[in-house]
């Protein structure tokens, strides 16, 4: 099996200033006769699925299953707003795909500056995000 460099080498890489990601993808092309666009596309797509896979990892948490149930999920599930499911970290992109904020955290800083006045009632209990789910319909 070849090394890292010996590989390089055979490609016909030299080491010279420059993007070394698209130099490599340029030479594979011109090597395997495979467009360099399908080498970019690729790098991308795992790219994208290496931050996917993070995030979902990142929402796996207990602080995250406590920020979901503190919004009326059942309610958004039967309106199809978000997924019908119990994986909390679903649940949790559904409701930032719903709220339109990319972390619990953005939205916890978001929803503190918000300063809304309405009218309650003392009979129910109090729920700033489902007050916010409420104005987001």
């Amino acid at each position: 099996m070849k090394s890292r460099s010996e590989l390089l080498e055979s490609l016909g890489y030299k080491q010279k200033s420059g993007n070394f990601k698209n130099a490599i993808k340029h030479l594979l092309e011109k090597t395997l006769n495979i467009s360099a666009e399908i080498w970019l596309n690729m790098a991308d797509a795992y790219q994208l699925f290496e931050a996917r896979e993070k995030e979902r990892i990142n929402l796996e948490t207990e602080k995250t299953k406590e920020w979901v149930r503190q919004f009326p999920t059942a309610d958004l599930k039967r309106m199809g707003l978000i997924p019908d499911t119990r994986k909390v970290e679903l649940l949790a992109d559904g409701l930032l795909r719903f709220l339109n904020v990319s972390s619990p955290e953005v939205w916890d800083k978001y929803n503190q500056k918000k300063a809304v006045s309405y009218r309650k009632s003392d009979k129910f209990k109090e729920s700033g995000e489902a007050a916010a789910v409420w104005l987001r319909l």
